[in-house]
Parts: C-alpha cells; structure tokens; sequence
C-alpha cells in the first residue's frame, strides 16, 4: 500500500513539473537586443552639424556590426564619410558666403574712441559714395589717414555731424571730381585729396571751414 501511494505520489510531481516546463517555454523574451540600431542619416533641413552627427554614428554602429563583411562595411564606412565631407564643405561654403555679404553690406572699419567711429578704412568700389554719419550705432567723428585709395570713385559725400578729415584721408584717387564737405567739419589735414583728378572740385557752404580750407591750398571750390 506504501508503494502504490509512493508512485501516485512521484507521478504527480512529474506531471506538475511538465506543465511547468511547459508554461515557461511560452514566456515571452523580454532580454534587450544586442543589435545596435543604425541612426537616420535625416535631419532637419539646413542643420548640417546635425546630419553629420547622424552620420558619425552611423559609421560607428557598422564598425561595432561583426555580422557585415570586411568589405562591405568598408564600403559603407566610405560612402558615408564622403557624404561627411561634402556636408562640412557645403557648411564651410555657407560660412565664407555669410562672410563676404557682411563685407559687402559694412564697407566701413572703424576704430571707437570715446563713444565716437574714426573711420579707419574704406572698402568700396563704388564710383559715388556716402560717408554716414552713424555706423552701427555709433556717431562718426573722424575719416582716419588713407582711409581710402580707390581708381573707380568719383565723388563723396561726408555726411552732416562728421568733424575731421585726417591728413592724405583720399590721397590717390585720381578719378575724384567732387567731395560735398558739411559744416560740422572743423579739420582738414594736410594733402587729404592729393592725387585727385585735374578737374576736383570741393562743395561746400559760404564761410565754412571747407572753403577756407580749398582757397588756402589753391583748390576749386562750389558753393551750394
């Protein structure tokens, strides 16, 4: 009787630990992937820096992917790469273009001396040009000494509110024909238009420091 209880006793532990064997043969893998997921090369438009860290980690997934050949994932690795340096270069392209427009639209260096722009340098090849009397936010004071030494320009005009015009501040322009000097300029250094055309005129107010200036170096002068 013991014996018989005993294999009852057995087969039901067999019979329960199958069905626990089995029960766990249809619970779900939930052990994280060891692949790693190769990022989009997309990112938004215009956000090169973005696109190449897209890339960059792109190439180091493959060189962490042992499934791919050698030679494949060189290939990968190089196309990729190439697509870097062309995005860097496009950046590169775009920088140097934003660079030259500033220069383009600010012809005018200037140094700042208490609160006031002293023009220091004039890069135009413009044939008319106008000297303001403020740059970027700051009142101009002073055309600084061979501020400007162009072949193309013709004329000038200096801005109302600006005081001095340094020595030889236009020397060799030889195709300037007239400079419209304001009141407000009480300074004119020696030799400020030497080198200009035959026929230069200054144009300047009645009893304005200009013209005092033009009759005591011999230079023509217009009242306006």
């Amino acid at each position: 009787m013991k014996k018989k209880k005993a294999i009852i006793i057995i087969l039901s532990a067999v019979v329960v630990l199958s069905a626990l064997l089995s029960a766990c043969a249809w619970i779900p893998d939930s052990t994280p992937s060891d692949s790693t997921e190769t990022p989009s090369a997309t990112a938004p438009a215009g956000d090169a820096d973005a696109q190449i860290r897209a890339l960059e980690a792109q190439i180091r997934a493959l060189l962490q992917d042992h499934q791919l050949s050698d030679a494949q994932s060189k290939k990968e690795i190089a196309e990729l790469r190439a697509e870097i340096e062309k995005l860097k270069s496009e950046k590169q392209s775009d920088k140097e273009t934003e660079t030259d427009a500033k220069d383009e639209e600010d012809p005018f260096k200037y140094t700042v001396v208490d609160g006031m722009a002293c023009i220091t340098q004039i890069e135009s090849d413009e044939k008319n040009i106008v000297i303001p009397y403020l740059i970027d936010g700051y009142k101009v004071y002073s055309i600084g000494s061979d501020a400007l030494s162009s072949a193309s320009v013709e004329s000038i005009v200096i801005s109302s509110g600006i005081e001095k015009i340094d020595w030889f501040a236009f020397k060799g322009c030889p195709s300037l024909v007239s400079v419209s000097i304001p009141d407000t300029v009480s300074s004119i250094g020696y030799g400020a238009f030497d080198g200009a055309s035959s026929s230069f005129v200054i144009r300047c107010s009645r009893d304005s420091f200009a013209q005092r200036y033009a009759k005591s170096y011999g230079i023509t002068y217009d009242i306006s």
